[in-house]
Parts: structure tokens; C-alpha cells; sequence
């Protein structure tokens, strides 16, 4: 939470820095800067909107479908009443934005509070915002497609697979060596990692995962992945990319270890 919050800050910082230059380049009605803002809550809204009221930038508040659909489920809202507030279907952003958007605000970006609303934001901000956007890419969430992409890049990456049934994940259990990790393929927060230290192990993670929903966002609803284990530490780079340029915004090391026999167990992230 803390590290999204942190990021949510720097790129709210970008964006209105942005602002200000495009600005300073027109002679033409100024209109306010304004930014979407999917899935808000918590430490991170309370960070959030203090520092868009502070740069006179408007917030439009909206809810991805999957937690539309979770609020629903659990009675804390009907459908009615989120109407018009949750993100638009895929082909109705522009029709959306023109029946909501205020006439005198300016789009300048987007942000997402939440994990599972990471494909609808990511969605909208590319139709209204083509500009301020790479494109779609389901490889930022899924965590099979994420390695293989590194090793499509030619970067060293871990064996893994995604089995379909227990006889796919035996099969490539059977070329590694215990540990390997075992992990929701559409995953968040470390949720359900872990190591399997022999095949009988192997098999009951393998059906606690099969059984379980880690993430509100269904992409790959269901799926795990099973991969080599690498030991070392654990780093994370947030970065930012705009015309091609990539930029660097923080290094995160987290501190990870075995407690009471669960082997992955956080003791810190440390921002570096």
C-alpha cells in the first residue's frame, strides 16, 4: 500500500507538471486540469485528493466493473445506484466521457487505486487518452505473460508453466528440482506464494490454488503458475514511459524470509 501510494503521488506529479507546460503554450480559455481516478480508497485516496485540491486539478471518481460487481455481490451498493459511476464498457469510452465529462475540464490523465481495476483503467485512459498511453498489455498483470515477455526481450528468466490439469504440472514438476514456486497466475500482494518442497506438497497447492480467486479482476480466473526457484534477493523498479523515453522512479528492496515454517514471510520493503 505504501509503495502505491508513493507511485499514485509521483505520477499525480507528472501529469500536472504536464499540464502546466501545455498551459503555458496556449493563449486559449484555460480550462481545469482534470484526472481519473478508478477504484479510490483508502490511504490512498486520503493522499490523493489533498494534493489535487492543492494543484487545482478536479478528481472524476469511478469504480473498475470488478469492484462494481463485488460491491454488488456483497449488498454494499446496487446496480442502479453505481450507474453512470463505474467505468464504461469496452467501445463506449467516448460516448461515456462526452455524457459525463464537465465541458470546462481537461483530461490530463488517469490513476487506479485498486489491483483488480488495473485492465479498466488501463482501458479508458488509452481511448480518452491515446496521447498519455502505451497501449494495452495484459502482460503488466499477468504474471506468466510477464516472464515470458522478459524472456522474449532476451533477459534471464525463470522456467515456468501455467498447467491446464495436475498431469501438466507433473510433467514439468519432473524436469525440476524442489523448491519451486507456486503462484496464481493472476495474482496481487503475494497472495497464495509459495514453495512446494515434493510432489505431495506440489499437489495440495496445486488445488488450493485451482479453488481459489486472489485478484476481483478475472482475466485469468482461476490459472496458476509454476516456476523455478531463484534465490537471491527481491527488488522492485517502478518506472514511467512516455515518446519512448523510460525513466526510473524508485528501487524498492523487500526483505522476505521464512517464519514458523512459512517460507516467504515480508519483514520489510524498503525504499532504496
Amino acid at each position: 500500500t505504501r509503495r502505491l501510494r508513493y507511485t499514485l503521488l509521483l505520477l499525480l506529479k507528472t501529469a500536472t507538471l504536464q499540464s502546466q507546460t501545455a498551459d503555458a503554450k496556449t493563449t486559449t480559455p484555460q480550462k481545469r486540469p482534470c484526472l481519473l481516478y478508478v477504484d479510490p480508497g483508502g490511504w490512498d485516496r486520503s493522499a490523493v485528493e489533498p494534493a489535487c485540491d492543492q494543484r487545482q486539478c478536479d478528481l472524476v471518481l469511478l469504480h473498475s466493473a470488478p469492484v462494481a460487481r463485488n460491491l454488488v455481490s456483497r449488498g454494499r451498493a446496487t446496480t442502479d445506484e453505481l450507474c453512470g459511476i463505474t467505468v464504461p464498457s469496452p467501445g463506449q469510452e467516448l460516448e461515456w466521457a462526452e455524457r459525463n465529462l464537465p465541458d470546462d475540464v481537461e483530461l490530463r490523465g488517469g490513476l487506479c487505486g485498486s489491483d483488480g481495476g488495473l485492465a479498466d483503467a488501463e482501458r479508458l485512459q488509452d481511448a480518452r487518452l491515446p496521447g498519455r498511453s502505451n497501449g494495452i498489455n495484459p502482460a503488466r498483470r499477468d504474471k506468466y505473460r510477464m516472464v515470458e515477455a522478459m524472456r522474449a526481450a532476451g533477459l534471464a528468466s525463470a522456467e515456468q508453466a501455467t498447467p491446464l490439469d495436475w498431469k501438466e504440472a507433473s510433467a514439468f514438476l519432473a524436469m525440476q528440482s524442489y523448491p519451486v514456486v507456486m503462484k496464481p497466475r493472476r495474482g496481487q500482494g503475494s497472495v497464495l506464494v509459495g514453495l512446494a518442497r515434493d510432489d505431495e506438497h506440489a499437489r495440495r497447492m496445486y488445488d488450493a490454488l485451482r479453488a481459489a480467486t486472489v485478484s476481483l479482476d478475472d482475466e485469468v480466473s482461476g490459472a496458476l503458475v509454476v516456476q523455478e526457484f531463484l534465490e537471491g534477493e527481491e527488488w522492485i523498479v517502478d518506472t514511467v514511459s512516455a515518446d519512448g523515453e523510460h525513466k526510473v522512479l524508485t528501487l524498492w528492496r523487500y526483505g522476505k524470509g521464512e517464519e514458523n515454517g512459512v517460507p516467504l514471510c515480508y519483514y520489510c520493503d524498503e525504499r532504496v
